[in-house]
């Protein structure tokens, strides 16, 4: 039998500046996001994550999931370097993760990507037992909110003066307004989603403890390895305002 040991996650807390978020955990680590990060469309945004911890070894791992931490979305993997389609060439990881650095960079938003982000570091260390895989994972998630960019507008009245006014929800020439449309109605039913959702309050409010960490003994056979995963009982929750 594989022996267990884990690391527990026993809050969330605000650190200082009210829009930073943190995961703590049983080993004095902490992964610390934004509450809510706002870009423009076609803009970039950085949704930042970083692990405080004592030492990290060599062998640090990201990924980023949607909604949930471990049956959301995933759409960035460090490991293989996978990017989820919809992402692919708008996404990249910022910082070494090896010094704790896990944020992401999204360029070219667009409404689809108004969401909840959730960061989750993978750490290998290696001792006389084998492997052993720590998992420290965002609780709280960040919630990604997109607005539509103010186009400044020329209209040339009659008396051929030009007359200058900001279009809002309209991008000239780029645009269409059937996709204004549909952007705005996507953003809508999002929106409505996330609000359904309470278990960041939840989190907040009620001092439950969850584990989040499970670290098994890898064994040198490369089948095991291919099936080596790890059960985590976490909560996610999506913030909303």
């Amino acid at each position: 039998m594989v022996p267990n040991r884990s690391h527990s996650f026993s809050g969330a807390a605000s650190e200082g500046d009210e829009s930073l978020q943190c995961s703590n955990f049983s080993d004095m680590a902490s992964v610390c996001t934004e509450r809510i990060v706002k870009g423009v469309a076609g803009g970039s945004a950085l949704l930042p994550c970083t692990l405080s911890h004592h030492s990290l070894s060599h062998q640090v791992h990201v990924e980023w999931r949607l909604q949930e931490v471990n049956k959301g979305l995933l759409i960035f993997n460090s490991s293989n370097n996978y990017t989820e389609g919809n992402f692919q060439d708008r996404l990249r990881l910022v910082g070494d993760p090896t010094k704790g650095e896990a944020s992401i960079s999204i360029t070219n938003l667009n409404c689809s990507d108004i969401n909840v982000y959730l960061c989750h570091i993978k750490e290998l260390k290696m001792n006389q037992q084998g492997n052993s895989e720590y998992n420290y994972a965002d609780q709280l998630g960040t919630l990604l909110v997109v607005d539509d960019v103010p186009v400044e507008a020329n209209l040339t009245t009659a008396s051929n003066s030009t007359s200058s006014f900001m279009v809002s929800m309209i991008s000239i020439g780029s645009i269409s307004l059937g996709a204004v449309i549909a952007c705005v109605v996507q953003r809508a039913l999002r929106a409505r989603a996330l609000k359904r959702s309470s278990l960041a309050m939840v989190a907040r409010e009620t001092p439950i403890t969850y584990d989040t960490v499970r670290v098994e003994r890898i064994t040198s056979t490369s089948e095991d390895r291919n099936n080596f995963y790890t059960h985590s009982n976490m909560i996610y929750s999506t913030v909303s305002h």
